[in-house]
């Protein structure tokens, strides 16, 4: 707020004194009753914290009463002549925080403070770079006393009760530390590279685009997530460019195939293998360690996991061959020059054995760096006799299907394994790009792996690949995702209560029983798929049947009906999840009616062409709604075609 807004709202603020006020009160019909004290301070990333928690505070109470809250920088307030009375909000590490006690330079990691004395409140957190934790502290304050919610990004998303006078019990204290430390997903509406791809040819503009990006970075912060962490755990696939850089001046530091050739033209040289135990393999992962040391002094990981294509190009030189295991679980890989597939052992072994000997030479200089190494694919399984060197963490990235629970109890073994080994863990799936926008329930695997992960499987943070925005389909489960990850400990059917309660009135109980129906519908599929394939490859479209939307549609039919005396935002969230359904409807005709196409059936080509242009209408007209995220759903059409949509483009332009 400009020096001048404030003070205009500080003559509100003392021209509508109230002699009989409550200790706590924020605000009283329409008027405030209380200042927000934001710190000045010389740490800038705590000033932007403070300014930001500042405003969400103001925002909340602009949007619950109607009453805009001034917010004064703690070095003015000395000059505002405020009502006895009035409510100080301290946002940050102010002068008067300090003096009771609050020193956020002793708070615990990303650790957050909300607290009540005489006619003040204390907001503040630990904001070391990049930690938003007064942020953190000031969306507690809103949820657990204001009942503020953030149930998806943007307006429709944000749950604010309305209400004229707004007060604060008198004996606040919470102190609130996040159970994983990272809590990170991949957001595409924040990657530049995702949306020149695939939302600029649907004809996005950069405003369009930069504001559901804004949106979405909104709605993490509020829900306590991070876009970065105070462990900055680098765990990319490290060797893209180095065929660019060493194909021809270093042809050894490259595989060897079972056929005796190196890799030497790689069909996607940014997928090609090394060889791990050559000792100048080594030398030149340190060296490139230390240049970006040179470049970057404060860096606090480098990755060390290998290049994608988990299963292909290994290298089969006897050296490397020593590393591995012969008791190892078997593996089926690919030589990268024949294409061949032969039958061999885990290379988990092999791969912490390189994890290490990089580890052992950088640590001697740089005890803090930490080496991050994947678990992955031909490297899943834990290793045998391998042990993790302190300064390593996995990021372990599991395989697909994550709804099948016969995969979830392997994984979760799997997990315990390698957290055996010594290793931290990071938690890195691929799988949320995974079921088209269709409604789905994950709550309760979220709830059950996350528990087991943070208490036997060592686990520091998660890097989800990646948060595709299906909203409508997949919100809830995005939601208790993030709660979770703050807390551990909740319960999940109560945390789906409170969703429904909070977003959607009079309709709640008819919501919750439609998301019970999902529920249902997952748990079905989750105990019959045994198998690792892709989730429109397997059995999952039947248990979408016509009973499903039958029921589904009525269920909300009722939302509906419930919802007639509630403000029109409730039944708007209502509509938000029927439309889920006709997606879901068009996708899963597509993908029975593709089945029978792609199994000779040519009968089915002229409405599968009816139904992708139908598709391509929807995605059009809900092009800003974060029901569907229109961009990812043309990524996933494009890279599963063959299940999605197997009639060639030709014939689909040709009925254009």
């Amino acid at each position: 707020m400009r020096p001048a807004a404030w003070f205009v709202a500080l003559l509100a603020l003392a021209a509508g004194v109230s002699p009989a006020l409550s200790a706590l009160t924020l605000v009283e019909n329409g008027a405030p009753r209380c200042a927000i004290v934001v710190a000045v301070s010389t740490n800038a990333n705590a000033a932007y914290s403070s300014k930001l928690a500042g405003e969400e505070l103001a925002h909340v109470l602009r949007v619950m009463s109607g009453a805009s809250v001034p917010i004064v920088p703690e070095a003015q307030l000395a000059r505002c002549a405020l009502p006895s009375n009035t409510t100080l909000v301290y946002v940050g590490p102010t002068e008067a925080a300090r003096q009771r006690g609050l020193d956020a330079k002793q708070f615990a990691y990303e650790e957050a403070v909300v607290q009540t004395a005489t006619n003040a409140v204390f907001v503040i957190g630990d904001d070391r770079v990049p930690l938003p934790g007064t942020h953190h502290a000031a969306t507690l304050l809103c949820e657990k006393f204001l009942g503020a919610r953030w149930l998806w990004p943007g307006d429709l998303g944000e749950v604010i009760p309305r209400r004229a006078t707004v007060t604060l019990p008198d004996a606040i204290d919470v102190r609130q530390t996040p159970s994983v430390r990272i809590r990170f997903w991949r957001d595409v509406a924040n990657n530049a590279t995702f949306i020149k791809q695939y939302a600029e040819p649907l004809g996005w503009t950069t405003n369009e685009w930069r504001q559901m990006g804004r949106e979405s970075t909104q709605w993490t912060l509020r829900n306590r997530m991070q876009k970065r962490s105070g462990i900055d755990v680098r765990a990319g696939h490290a060797y893209e460019r180095w065929y660019e850089r060493f194909g021809e001046s270093h042809p050894e530091y490259f595989a060897v195939q079972p056929c005796g050739q190196r890799d030497l033209k790689p069909r996607d040289p940014t997928a090609v293998k090394l060889c791990h135990s050559s000792p100048s393999v080594i030398d030149q992962v340190v060296a490139d360690i230390e240049e970006a040391f040179r470049k970057e002094p404060e860096m606090a990981s480098f990755s060390l996991s290998p290049n994608d294509g988990g299963f292909t190009g290994h290298c089969m030189c006897a050296r490397c061959k020593a590393w591995d295991e012969p008791d190892g679980p078997p593996m089926r890989l690919q030589d990268a020059v024949t294409r061949e597939w032969f039958e061999y052992v885990s290379l988990s072994d092999r791969m912490v054995r390189f994890y290490n000997a990089v580890a052992e030479r950088v640590s001697a200089h740089h005890p803090n760096l930490l080496l991050v190494g994947h678990a992955y694919c031909a490297y899943d399984p834990p290793p045998v006799r391998a042990k993790v060197h302190p300064n390593v963490v996995i990021s372990y990235v599991g395989s697909n299907p994550y709804l099948s629970e016969a995969n979830r109890r392997g994984e979760r073994a799997r997990w315990e394994g390698w957290a055996r080994t010594g290793a931290r863990m990071m938690w890195r799936p691929n799988w949320l790009d995974q079921l088209m926008g269709l409604p789905v329930d994950m709550t309760r695997p979220f709830a059950e792996d996350l528990s087991f992960a943070v208490r036997r499987a060592r686990l520091i943070g998660t890097d989800f690949d990646s948060q595709y925005h299906v909203w409508g389909g997949m919100g809830l489960s995005h939601y208790v995702l993030a709660r979770l990850l703050w807390d551990v400990n909740l319960d999940v059917d109560a945390l789906i209560q409170d969703y429904c309660a909070a977003g959607f009135g009079r309709a709640a109980p008819a919501v919750h029983e439609y998301f019970m129906q999902i529920r249902r519908v997952s748990e079905r599929h989750a105990a019959g798929w045994n198998r690792v394939a892709p989730w429109y490859d397997s059995n999952g479209p039947s248990f979408y049947d016509e009973t499903f939307f039958r029921e589904a549609r009525r269920g909300l039919d009722r939302a509906t009906a419930r919802a007639a005396t509630d403000p029109p935002a409730v039944r708007d969230r209502i509509q938000f999840l029927a439309r889920t359904l006709a997606w879901s409807q068009i996708s899963i005709e597509i993908l029975e009616r593709g089945r029978l196409y792609r199994n000779g059936d040519r009968s089915q080509k002229d409405r599968l062409i009816e139904l992708e242009l139908a598709r391509q209408r929807f995605c059009e007209d809900h092009r800003r709604s974060w029901m569907l995220f229109t961009p990812s759903v043309i990524r996933e059409a494009r890279r599963f075609a063959k299940w999605a949509f197997p009639v060639p483009e030709k014939e689909l332009m040709k009925a254009k």
